[in-house]
């Protein structure tokens, strides 16, 4: 499923989530319908049907209709099965600020996010990244804007991503089902990623990542501009200590404009155990790559990357576009790649191929051209499968 979205002016955070929920649930079924949203400008929105969500309502949650209210409309979660095994796998379309204060669910300072829960329906739930505080000095620079906006939402069995505006700049957030590598398999455990990513000024936050909503993520929050980070979640492990078992959330951000080429230089862990956080790590001195930043060091330098037209070429000599893959590999946690590409059609790009935003076919396949990476001038755009 596919859908742009136009929001009017003072449209709500509370109602863009609850609009945004309902287009996925009901896509589930196969009944999305723009005229079910009550927020959009319909003249102004797209829907294109294509494979059906997957995504339906936790059994937590119930859609409502009418005015916004925060014990409904700051935080729906989402459930999905896995395209291997049949893994139960759960995201959240949640207000960013505190769900008790109207000032934060019902107007538009703050924004919304995206992110992977891990204990719905319980008193924490734990989502992956967000703040949950009260300070409005962070708003608008790390989550998305919903005022007088276009949102693009792709939503499919394997992948949620929200294009939309962060900061100053054009931003997404990407819910990414990974390939289930032998560790993965042994633990039952279904690899996501989530990918938070704006083309605005990156701040320098140091060896700071956000980890779980809460309100004392303000290393990373207490910045005025956001940080591009990477989150990979429930997966199997070898670490050290901890052989056969499962990593609950891996984090790593970029420091400013600049990443360390191994990606996992500012980056926090934690093993899943018997609490509902599971244990700190701490900073994770092993090789785990996450490409987004691996890519900033490496790619921009490789002489097979650079060339006027980035341009590549088939074995038998066709001209062929050069894409890059979004990838996570980290010997010292498991032996494999994960390839978040491959199974949801999402690639790193190059600039000058479409139009920002809109359609372009390749192959006879339907893309959406989204600049939104700014960390590698060679690759710095996503290039979307539309359904």
């Amino acid at each position: 499923m596919y859908a742009k979205l136009k929001f009017p002016s003072n449209t709500t955070n509370g109602e863009v989530v609850r609009d945004i929920t309902r287009l996925i649930h009901e896509s589930s079924s196969g009944s999305a319908s723009l005229s079910n949203l009550e927020f959009i400008t319909t003249a102004d929105s797209e829907l294109t049907a294509g494979v059906n969500s997957g995504w339906a309502l936790h059994s937590s949650n119930s859609l409502q209709s009418g005015n916004i209210d925060s014990s409904n409309d700051a935080q729906y979660i989402l459930q999905g099965t896995s395209a291997t095994n049949s893994i139960t796998k759960y995201c959240a379309l949640y207000t960013s600020g505190s769900h008790s204060s109207s000032s934060y669910y019902n107007s538009a300072t703050m924004g919304f996010c995206l992110g992977v829960v891990f204990d719905p329906n319980t008193s924490t739930e734990n989502l992956s990244w967000g703040y949950s505080g009260n300070n409005s000095s962070y708003s608008g620079s790390h989550s998305m804007l919903t005022s007088n906006r276009t949102i693009r939402v792709f939503a499919d069995p394997k992948r949620i991503i929200i294009l939309g505006y962060i900061d100053s700049g054009n931003g997404a957030f990407m819910i990414l089902e990974g390939p289930q590598g032998p560790l993965d398999q042994k633990q039952s455990v279904c690899p996501n990623a989530f990918v938070f990513a704006s083309d605005a000024t990156k701040h320098n936050a140091g060896e700071v990542s956000p980890t779980y909503r809460s309100s004392s993520n303000s290393g990373w929050f207490g910045n005025t501009s956001p940080g591009d980070f990477a989150q990979l979640c429930n997966f199997g492990t070898h670490l050290a200590g901890n052989e056969g078992g499962t990593m609950r959330l891996w984090t790593a951000s970029t420091n400013g404009n600049v990443a360390d080429p191994e990606g996992y230089y500012y980056s926090v862990a934690k093993l899943e155990n018997s609490t509902s956080t599971g244990s700190d790590v701490g900073e994770v001195n092993t090789d785990m790559q996450w490409n987004m930043a691996y890519a900033a060091s490496s790619v921009n330098n490789s002489a097979s990357f650079k060339n006027s037209n980035q341009l590549s070429y088939t074995a038998n000599g066709t001209k062929a576009l050069v894409v890059f893959p979004l990838y996570i590999k980290g010997p010292g946690f498991f032996p494999d790649v994960k390839d978040f590409s491959t199974l949801n059609n999402v690639w790193f790009a190059p600039s000058g191929i479409g139009t920002a935003f809109e359609e372009v076919t390749i192959s006879g396949n339907n893309y959406v051209y989204a600049p939104v990476v700014d960390l590698r001038p060679d690759l710095g755009h996503y290039l979307i499968k539309k359904t």
